[in-house]
């Protein structure tokens, strides 16, 4: 009648060690043996591992539904994970206050083991000369690209990080072709082969990549053709956006996108189209950690840029130079499908068109240390990935670079009648051939064909001091139009040389 079965009681260490740790750290807590704090520090090394990436920001690992899910530790989602498990265990709510202390302290624990640094990646990643690709399906299926093909598998060997935004890429079928694209894009054939190669160029780990520009009369579906163009490689919510006011903006769109476009271009400001460069390019961005003190974060991204308008965006010759630009033809009204029509017959053949650019890159990936390109042009890199995936794409050999050349030369050209500065360069030395001197010589006389109410624009050269810069800016555009420059400096004085081959 009696029950003889002994109790465990709270005092008993021997008992509590026996306990499952989340008990554990339950009992502990309602002893008063550990604070709140300390129970969620040790709830979050329990269930989640960390790492720290190159600009030692803190990531923890942690299994969802039997899914590894890489997130900052100071994200929303990581929040998330830790209340849910605490309220599991103690069937209680968190403070924030606590919740922010515990994060602190696995930052402050976690941010200096440089021995546990680690690479994530959004979308694309490299490892041992093999590319991986995301396609985000709740499976967390992923494809791996090597010289011998590709194939889908379930543990990744980089740590990709998603976002709230991004979409699934379908699951990609053999036996395509990049042309099943053709009938989807209004412009012509070489054109076209550029913007495969742009598409291929999408799925290499590594910049720099080319800038896209769209642009073409209305009518002729820029923004759509923009929406396609990211859903094949890279789709999210809101695919095309309006260009972020500042390089900030443009940051924080970089940390949760693959490739970024942005809809109807026009006035594009100096400091938007040098940021856009750099973010083609990969150079760093640098901010301020809080807007409460003077902390310095320093970003480093290289992104795939597509940019549409009906106007001419390259207005500034480096933006032009790292661009491919293509000009869409109107769509006849005969041709003319709703874009819900085109859609639904694109979704039948993206898994093919997907699957034949994953087989480009597995080519590329065999070619590349084999290429050897007579000349480098501006985006070397992206030129060698593209001329080791030809035969992957279907291209002829040699066909790509000298369609990328062909644009260059075109960009080249229309750069020259919308920057001031290169026009005047040139008209200068369609006249006098050869002009030298220092730098408030070489201005005075440029602005000699200089309409008087130029010299105010925000185009031209403000001062003697900024003029070497701003040659340097133009120096391909310059070349490309058979203009040498030249720089001496000594002691005494600082000659510039501007000559027309």
């Amino acid at each position: 009648m009696f029950n003889n079965t002994k109790k465990n009681t709270l005092g008993e260490v021997k008992k509590l060690n026996e306990l499952p740790q989340e008990e554990m750290i339950k009992v502990q807590v309602e002893q008063g043996d550990i604070t709140t704090t300390q129970a969620l520090i040790e709830i979050a090394n329990a269930n989640a591992s960390f790492f720290i990436t190159d600009n030692k920001e803190v990531y923890a690992t942690v299994e969802v539904n039997k899914i590894k899910n890489h997130y900052p530790v100071n994200s929303q989602d990581f929040k998330m994970f830790l209340r849910k498990i605490y309220y599991k265990i103690f069937k209680k709510t968190l403070n924030l206050s606590v919740i922010t202390e515990t994060i602190e302290t696995i930052i402050a624990l976690e941010g200096d083991n440089t021995m546990n640094k680690i690479d994530t990646f959004i979308r694309v990643g490299g490892k041992d000369q093999k590319v991986y690709l995301d396609l985000c399906t709740d499976n967390r299926e992923i494809v791996e690209i090597n010289t011998n093909g590709w194939n889908i598998i379930k543990d990744s060997p980089v740590k990709f990080k998603r976002t709230s935004t991004m979409q699934s890429l379908p699951i990609p079928e053999k036996g395509g072709s990049i042309k099943e694209l053709d009938k989807f894009i209004n412009t012509n054939d070489e054109n076209k082969m550029l913007i495969y190669s742009f598409l291929l160029g999408c799925l290499v780990p590594t910049g720099p990549y080319p800038i896209l520009i769209v642009q073409g009369p209305q009518g002729s579906g820029k923004s759509f053709f923009s929406r396609i163009i990211k859903s094949l490689v890279d789709p999210s919510f809101a695919p095309i956006r309006s260009i972020p006011k500042n390089e900030e903006n443009l940051i924080i769109s970089a940390q949760k996108n693959r490739l970024l476009a942005f809809d109807n271009l026009s006035g594009l400001s100096n400091a938007m189209s040098d940021a856009l460069c750099k973010m083609a390019t990969g150079s760093g961005f640098a901010t301020r950690k809080f807007y409460e003190n003077n902390e310095e974060i320093v970003f480093s991204a290289h992104r795939p840029l597509v940019l549409n308008g009906i106007d001419f965006i390259a207005r500034r010759a480096d933006l032009a130079d790292r661009a491919i630009i293509i000009n869409l033809n109107p769509i006849n009204k005969i041709d003319r499908k709703t874009e819900e029509e085109i859609l639904s017959e694109l979704n039948h053949v993206k898994p093919r068109i997907l699957g034949s650019l994953l087989d480009a890159l597995s080519v590329a990936l065999k070619e590349y240390n084999n290429v050897k390109l007579d000349s480098a042009p501006r985006m070397a890199d992206f030129a060698k990935w593209a001329t080791a995936a030809e035969s992957g794409l279907g291209f002829e050999k040699g066909s790509f670079i000298q369609a990328f050349e062909n644009n260059q030369l075109e960009s080249a050209k229309e750069a020259v009648e919308h920057d001031l500065f290169i026009s005047t360069i040139i008209e200068c030395l369609e006249k006098e051939r050869k002009i030298s001197g220092n730098a408030t010589t070489i201005l005075s006389k440029l602005e000699t064909y200089l309409p008087v109410e130029s010299k105010k624009s925000d185009e031209w050269v403000k001062s003697p001091n900024q003029l070497k810069n701003t040659i340097h800016r133009v120096l391909p555009i310059l070349e490309s139009n058979n203009i040498n420059y030249s720089f001496e400096r000594n002691s005494n004085v600082r000659i510039h040389t501007l000559e027309l081959l």
